[in-house]
């Protein structure tokens, strides 16, 4: 479980990452719109919707996500002990 627990030290990067490529959805839709599968391909591709927005919906899922990450990595990395220890809810 300690090793696990080292994996917390990535979050901001990986938070950057995932941040960097959501807004990239927005700064580079027409390039992201080129790859999104043509309807029928595979002849299972049935999406409702166009291909913006698919690509603004995931590019918004992607942002959000990588503020979280960062964030929290920011809150467990700059934050006091007793606000990151697991026991902050409970008196034990």
């Amino acid at each position: 479980y300690e090793w696990v627990q080292t994996w917390r030290y990535t979050w901001p990067l990986l938070g950057a990452i995932y941040a960097g490529a959501g807004a990239t959805h927005f700064t580079l839709e027409k390039d992201f719109c080129n790859i999104y599968p043509s309807p029928n391909a595979w002849g299972i591709w049935k999406l409702p919707g166009s291909a913006e927005f698919h690509v603004k919906w995931t590019g918004i899922a992607e942002l959000l996500g990588g503020v979280g990450l960062l964030m929290g990595g920011a809150i467990d990395a700059f934050g006091p002990v007793w606000y990151t220890s697991p026991n902050v809810f409970t008196s034990a």
